[in-house]
């Protein structure tokens, strides 16, 4: 669908594309039944605003036909992200990915005791940055 000018109650605004084929919510830690939501550490964690992303519907079903869940992190690295989004303070839902990203690169690169499975999941978040792009309602 091309983008044009949507009228609503004689207000004209700017329609963003693909709006009719529906938008949901994209967890970029997925399943739910992976995460414990009585746990505070792992609800704030996986409900964090920039690791829950808007994504029309087509593509988000595409990316799950496509990847697998990532693995789920430990709670110290859970907790190192969610630290980390806290100080970084992204501006954009996609600066969020890229700092979550970055900070499960870095504890790949420490090689201690929390850098176990880290890499993986810094790969995985890479591998879904296409469909999150694609996928973004308000992006022409």
């Amino acid at each position: 669908m091309a983008t044009g000018t949507l009228r609503t109650k004689g207000v004209e605004m700017e329609r963003p594309r693909n709006l009719n084929r529906g938008v949901n919510y994209h967890h970029l830690f997925w399943t739910a039944r992976q995460y414990n939501y009585a746990n505070p550490l792992e609800e704030a964690f996986r409900e964090n605003i920039h690791l829950v992303q808007p994504m029309i519907r087509w593509v988000h079903a595409e990316l799950h036909d496509d990847l697998g869940p990532p693995k789920k992190p430990t709670n110290f690295q859970m907790s190192y992200v969610l630290g980390r989004l806290a100080v970084y303070s992204p501006l954009t839902r996609m600066e969020g990915v890229l700092c979550a990203m970055d900070s499960f690169h870095e504890l790949a690169a420490t090689n201690g005791e929390h850098s176990p499975n880290a890499f993986k999941i810094a790969l995985h978040l890479e591998s879904q940055l296409d469909y999150l792009n694609r996928g973004n309602p308000w992006q022409p």
